[in-house]
């Protein structure tokens, strides 16, 4: 039967001889595993690391994510295993000691939430309409005299007007002597943020505004517009955007030498999808947007493409002063010349600590015990309103010896390993 076919169907069957299974072993491409050590501890300390991540990953997915400690968990103090005893009558009289060194904050009225209607802001238009009875109700039916008004109520309600598209149609009038036949005058047209471009400036602040300030997509904004009956290509509101981002670049530039006059600064940065017809195969790709905000709140954002040191070694090139920021590597070409002074955070330290607490609880949950006695100083200073210009001397009072033990503990331990 199969000769008989081969002889009908030569082309066919040469053709299955040599191809290969669909679904046969191809051979591994792309960046190979490391080989495996060859001696036991190496091959030990890599199962206890490959462990550790395992577990930090399975707390990330299905753990809690807050990292706060149970304080009145009655097996906390056998978890930590308390290795040295706490200064519990120092602090006691730590305690009491700022007690009496502050008053207590004025206690403030303390209100029921109140979730009742409020009145409508003062500031809105108001339009009148003033409501009068019927004529037949005007006149008085005992005595048949006319009614005179005694008194009135109130209410109101709130409405608005939808956004409404106008055309600003601009008639330049030219002049001319008519004996000279010459010397023509024409008054000049306003401002235009476009130059010969169609948007008025209240149109690229709706865009801009939609976009931004409620991240409005613009194909949303387009389909808007378009029920309006005010049609504009996609590529259109781009370069509306695109002109505006020219237009406010000087106003982005003095935020940031604002920013850079500040004392300190806080950073950090998230990653962000940024659309990209030209990425495959999904059109998208990875951004990280940074974040710098000043002593005094101001507050100046930072596009980049790549997570690397060059977009903040860029944006504070010419920053003198102290910069609070993560443990990202990045940041540490920047504070090597020594002209941007590191403040570390507690958060980021902590983290780490809380990481190794299933495998270290005693040495971890000590020195998490540790920090959590300096977090208490600023409670306590933020519970009793302590100001600000005396922040630094009760710090020093209170935080200042909490420090020390945090760092000889931290010292033990590194003799151990």
């Amino acid at each position: 039967m199969r000769d008989g076919l081969e002889s009908f169907f030569p082309g066919i069957f040469s053709t299955l001889k040599h191809r290969k299974p669909k679904h046969a072993k191809q051979p591994p491409t792309g960046p190979q595993p490391a080989p495996l050590p060859t001696n036991v501890e190496d091959l030990q300390a890599m199962v206890i690391a490959l462990q550790h991540q395992v577990l930090q990953l399975q707390r990330m997915l299905f753990g809690r994510r807050s990292e706060k400690l149970p304080p009145d968990d009655p097996n906390q103090g056998l978890l930590f295993g308390r290795i040295e005893p706490v200064e519990e009558t120092e602090e006691k009289q730590e305690n009491e000691a700022s007690s009496e060194d502050q008053e207590p904050a004025p206690k403030r009225s303390c209100r029921k939430n109140h979730h009742g209607r409020g009145p409508l802001p003062p500031h809105l238009m108001r339009c009148l309409h003033d409501i009068h009875p019927p004529e037949e109700e005007l006149t008085c039916p005992s005595c048949h005299q006319p009614k005179k008004v005694f008194g009135q109520d109130a209410t109101e309600e709130l409405e608005m007007i939808p956004a409404k598209f106008f055309v600003n149609r601009y008639i330049r009038h030219k002049y001319a002597c008519p004996c000279c036949q010459g010397s023509v005058s024409q008054g000049p047209l306003p401002p235009r943020p476009i130059d010969k471009g169609i948007p008025g400036p209240g149109v690229l602040a709706d865009v801009v505004a939609s976009k931004y300030a409620e991240h409005t997509p613009l194909y949303r904004l387009q389909e808007r517009y378009r029920r309006a009956k005010v049609e504009f290509s996609l590529s259109t509101f781009c370069n509306w955007v695109d002109h505006v981002a020219g237009l406010t670049a000087p106003i982005v530039e003095l935020m940031k030498q604002q920013m850079l006059l500040s004392r300190k600064v806080h950073t950090d940065d998230t990653p962000i999808t940024v659309l990209d017809p030209n990425a495959e195969p999904v059109h998208s790709r990875r951004g990280y947007m940074w974040v710098y905000i000043s002593e005094s709140g101001d507050v100046v954002f930072d596009f980049t493409n790549s997570h690397t040191r060059d977009g903040p070694a860029s944006f504070l090139k010419d920053y003198r002063g102290y910069l609070q920021a993560d443990a990202f590597s990045g940041y540490d070409g920047i504070y090597a010349g020594g002209l941007i002074i590191e403040v570390a955070c507690w958060a980021h330290a902590r983290r780490k600590f809380y990481d190794t607490l299933v495998h270290y609880p005693t040495e971890a949950g000590r020195v998490l015990e540790l920090i959590g006695s300096l977090y208490a100083v600023e409670s306590r200073a933020k519970k009793l309103g302590v100001p600000d210009d005396r922040l630094l001397a009760w710090r020093q009072r209170f935080s200042r010896r909490r420090l020390e033990r945090l760092r000889r503990y931290l010292d033990g331990l590194s003799v151990q390993v």
